[in-house]
């Protein structure tokens, strides 16, 4: 009887164990974000310098996207073409539209860069 009884602890302590480790496994599988704000997206216009530094990317539509990330890369390609592809952050109050009546974005963070033209062909229309 005692081994019958030890043998059934054993079992049930086991499938606690399995189960337990299987739990974490599932759960993380489910808690990845799904929102439209994780999806690529793709920006081609005309890349300048802006103040502090960074980079900006007027689209054809006159639309000014600042950009974040990949500033090696992005410093050899200003007053070009390119094609950037990444993710759009929430924009600030404060750059919902500029001085010149331009659109401003929130800042894009590159997750990869493609050169267009050595020279910009966007103009605001």
């Amino acid at each position: 009887m005692r081994k019958t009884c030890l043998l059934t602890t054993i079992v049930l302590l086991s499938a606690i164990l399995v189960v337990a480790q299987q739990t974490p496994t599932s759960q993380s599988q489910t808690a990845q974000p799904t929102g439209a704000e994780n999806q690529a997206t793709v920006i081609e216009g005309c890349l300048a310098s802006s103040s502090g530094g960074g980079f900006a990317l007027t689209d054809q539509g006159g639309n000014s996207h600042p950009l974040a990330g990949a500033s090696a890369e992005l410093s050899g390609l200003v007053g070009q073409q390119i094609r950037v592809t990444g993710t759009e952050g929430a924009s600030d109050s404060q750059s919902a539209a500029s001085t010149d009546g331009s659109h401003s974005h929130g800042i894009f963070k590159v997750a990869k860069i493609e050169k267009v033209a050595d020279t910009c062909s966007n103009a605001k229309k």
